[in-house]
């Protein structure tokens, strides 16, 4: 706790500074700037729509919305831990002529692409409410729910971007490795459809456990898509392992930074 007032809030400007910078070098000279924070998540929606509905007959009612609720805080997820991963070499400048606690790296590019991830929120959350369907009073789960996600890809984020410092390929091998987790996790289909168990193996709580990704999503359609408070025991699992994972990748992240600026 005390590492992170002595970073986040003595350095909050400048984490807020870098992430503006990042989101503003993402969106030079794009004509739809802050949009494609929409964009790409309507984008898989229309497609999923059309593959899972169209060609396949699902019989899920209204998918675009089940499918969007799943897909926002996907991609958040999948691109903020990419860019955490790569935070350390793609700021070898920074680390070299400067010196700074090295933990608002990582707190910049969650920093970014939560904002991303935020104007998508704020703005299918009132698209929803415009065409009637809107979650009301259960939407007040969204901040613990955002909270819980931010610090699970926080901590995996600075667990493995330490390791990427002294082994270049780990950013090549979670690009591909987000590929199959996206398939294991509840976001073309839902948690229910998942088998409870498999050969006397309890498989929908080892997924969740091994796999809090699922947990999480389901949660978010809960609130955005059935209209519901999200099961509080998936809920709470989800965060204790959340916290587990930020404590455990701040705590490395932390060891090994003042070595960085010589490895990068």
């Amino acid at each position: 706790m005390t590492l992170l007032n002595q970073t986040v809030w003595h350095y909050r400007a400048a984490i807020l500074n870098l992430a503006v910078l990042r989101l503003r070098v993402r969106y030079n000279n794009s004509a739809l700037g802050f949009l494609w924070s929409l964009g790409n998540p309507l984008f898989f929606m229309v497609v999923f729509t059309f593959v899972f509905t169209v060609l396949l007959d699902n019989a899920i009612p209204n998918y675009p919305i089940f499918a969007l609720s799943a897909i926002m805080p996907w991609n958040f997820f999948s691109g903020a831990l990419l860019n955490i991963i790569a935070s350390v070499p793609q700021d070898r400048d920074l680390l070299t002529k400067l010196s700074f606690p090295r933990e608002i790296l990582p707190f910049a590019s969650v920093l970014s692409d939560f904002i991303n991830f935020g104007v998508a929120i704020i703005a299918i959350t009132l698209i929803l409410i415009v065409v009637g369907q809107g979650a009301g009073i259960v939407l007040l789960a969204l901040p613990l729910l955002m909270l819980i996600l931010v610090l699970f890809t926080a901590g995996l984020g600075m667990l493995l971007a330490t390791v990427n410092v002294w082994f270049r390929d780990v950013q090549e091998i979670m690009s591909v490795l987000i590929f199959g987790w996206f398939f294991i996790t509840p976001i073309v289909y839902s948690l229910d459809e998942i088998k409870a168990d498999f050969n006397g193996l309890p498989v929908k709580q080892m997924l969740q456990i091994v796999n809090p990704m699922a947990g999480i999503i389901s949660s978010f359609r809960q609130v955005l898509y059935a209209h519901e408070w999200p099961a509080w025991d998936i809920v709470g699992l989800a965060a204790a392992i959340s916290v587990v994972m930020f404590i455990i990748g701040l705590a490395v992240y932390h060891t090994f930074s003042p070595r960085f600026a010589e490895e990068v």
